[in-house]
Parts: C-alpha cells; structure tokens; sequence
C-alpha cells in the first residue's frame, strides 16, 4: 500500500516512558485524522523515530500542522516527496525503464525478490513510455536498489 509518511524523532516525545508506549501515545494523537493509518517504531539511520502513516499526501500535512501546533518542541517532519507530474514520489520510489508490456508485473516483482531476497515490493504505475514506477517500505530493500543500477528480467537487463 502507498502510504504518506512523517516521522517524529522519539527521543524528542516526553510523554509515556518507553518506545512502545511512545508509539501508542503518537498513535492516539493521530487516530481521528482524516487518511491516518497507523504509527510505527522505525530506525531513520541511527535514530529511532516514529513513522506516521497516511493514505493521502493532503490529509498528513493537515494532521501535521495540528500536531506541531499543539506540540511544538515534538513537531512531525513530513518526509520529502517530489512532483512528477501530477503525482508524488519519495525516496523509496523507483523505476524501470523501456520495460516491454509483454514482461508482466508478476515478472518484474520475482526479479526484485530475487535481487533483494525479499517480495516487500508494490508496482505504483506503468506509463505508456514504458516506464514500470515501484516502491518498497523495507528500508534493507530500499538501500539494495539505491546500489543497483540495473535489474534482470528474462535474461534482458532493465
């Protein structure tokens, strides 16, 4: 699923003691959010924050500013995305190039599985150009592709 993020460094949240208690507390705080999905622990780096996850990109700016209202020394920071188009794209967004519509998405997500041992992989679009449009929220996942430069699929390089 397509998801909107922010994060909000935990070391930053005073209320509750531990991590998960933190993350319930961030939860709650967003729950009647209009889009709000849900509140995760992740590890952004070295640090551990809070990743706040919304079905549209609208409706996390909204609940953020009435957060960092109501919290401004434990503000959310939106996580940056990019405008193509009509459409937003964050780092963990990636594509293929000059993909033959005769290669199948089904095609295309075994040779991400078997480039990162992994299937935690979502085709966003595929263009008309060819242009095959991918995601993953698995930060190991995403740090693989980052250092790939191409992908196999049918014996043809992408």
């Amino acid at each position: 699923m397509l998801t909107y993020d922010a994060i909000i460094p935990i070391n930053k949240i005073t209320r509750e003691s531990d991590i998960d208690e933190k993350r319930a507390y961030i939860e709650l705080e967003f729950f009647n959010d209009k889009g709000f999905i849900k509140a995760e622990i992740f590890k952004d780096g070295s640090d551990t924050v809070i990743l706040i996850k919304f079905t549209e990109y609208q409706h996390l700016i909204l609940a953020c500013k009435r957060y960092n209202y109501d919290n401004p020394s434990n503000k959310a920071e939106v996580k940056k995305y990019y405008r193509l188009n009509n459409e937003r794209y964050s780092s963990k967004d990636f594509k293929l190039l000059n993909v033959p519509q005769s290669i199948t998405d089904d095609q295309v997500i075994n040779a991400l599985s078997l480039l990162t041992k992994s299937s935690n992989f979502s085709i966003r679009s595929r263009k008309i150009a060819r242009d095959i449009y991918f995601f993953s929220n698995d930060a190991l996942v995403i740090n693989i592709l980052k250092d790939t430069w191409s992908v196999i699929i049918n014996n043809e390089f992408f």
